[in-house]
């Protein structure tokens, strides 16, 4: 499905992509040879131990007008350290829908939209082959949750992936 890009005037097939960060805020901005030092990363979690920091990647879900499966965008979120590890012992549980939420806060900007450093929200398991969802808080005042709540357009879904697709953000996927 081609979207036409505002960034560079040619179409993109939205359909596969999502936006998707690499690892929570706090830690891109730490400089090479800190990062790799003072944090621990991988694909799912990371933390600063020292600082008694610990992040879960998840998945949040926005419906898209005109398609049937929603664009999700892959952010971090900050949560306590006895919530990270029950996450993290529930992360291949076959049963991990029964337990949870964990509450979470964001760790991500998401492009194109005021700070959602934050933002409130809520951790929750779908099934053993997908990361967790993050259900936002509702109550919250931000552009970032009223599309969340009311769905988006395809051209907004384009507006979020050309950093990405450009190079002004680090990683899509």
């Amino acid at each position: 499905m081609g979207i036409r890009c505002g960034g560079c005037g040619e179409e993109h097939d939205i359909s596969n992509i999502e936006p998707s960060y690499l690892a929570p805020d706090v830690i891109r901005a730490l400089p090479d040879g800190v990062w790799q030092k003072r944090a621990k990363l991988t694909k799912n979690f990371a933390a600063l131990p020292a600082d008694d920091r610990f992040f879960l990647r998840v998945l949040v879900p926005f419906r898209v007008e005109g398609r049937k499966l929603p664009c999700s965008w892959g952010l971090w979120v900050e949560v306590a350290p006895a919530d990270f590890q029950a996450v993290g012992q529930l992360w291949d549980a076959p049963d991990q829908a029964d337990h949870g939420p964990w509450p979470a806060t964001l760790a991500n900007d998401a492009a194109t939209y005021p700070s959602t450093l934050g933002l409130r929200g809520s951790v929750h398991f779908a099934d053993p082959n997908q990361i967790p969802h993050l259900r936002l808080d509702p109550e919250q005042d931000h552009p970032f949750i009223a599309d969340w709540k009311r769905g988006v357009s395809e051209a907004q879904v384009m507006k979020w992936l050309e950093p990405f697709l450009h190079g002004q953000r680090s990683t899509l996927h």
